[in-house]
């Protein structure tokens, strides 16, 4: 629960940033302004999940032997990053599709990409809540400890 709390105030921070980032670069007439008040919730949320995911997890759990139970959390919360990644590149990249080719619902891009950020966002941080996971699986579980196949090397 510590890292999916941490992962939703990352959202927020860096879908914020990106928010900022358009705004900048697009120019007001494309985006409409942000508020801080997502990126101050978003680090509030972040250091509460860090501080859980730190107390369990870090400081404990990958440290925990590794039976049936350790893996399933693993491949459980990396398998929620890559869901979130491929849902959200996908919405991300309908958005821009349906923009380019598509009927637009509404006239203005900002009323369009309203979304796109939190997606991009969402995405980023997706992406690397699958790579840390991965890496624990594989930098972690002794390789002498990996199942093999029967007949191979």
């Amino acid at each position: 629960m510590g890292v999916v709390t941490f992962a939703i105030g990352a959202v927020g921070i860096v879908a914020f940033g990106l928010d900022q980032l358009l705004h900048a670069v697009a120019g007001p007439a494309l985006v409409d302004g942000a508020s801080t008040a997502p990126v101050r919730r978003g680090l509030v949320t972040a250091a509460v999940g860090a501080s859980v995911w730190w107390w369990y997890w870090l400081r404990r759990g990958v440290a925990s032997p590794r039976d049936r139970l350790w893996h399933t959390y693993v491949v459980l919360a990396g398998g929620v990053g890559l869901v979130t990644a491929v849902v959200s590149a996908s919405s991300a990249l309908d958005a821009a599709l349906t923009w380019v080719v598509g009927p637009r619902a509404v006239a203005r891009a900002a009323a369009h990409f309203a979304t796109t950020p939190r997606a991009a966002a969402a995405c980023l941080v997706g992406a690397l809540l699958w790579r840390y996971h991965a890496a624990v699986l594989h930098h972690l579980d002794p390789p002498a400890a990996r199942r093999t196949v029967p007949g191979t090397t």
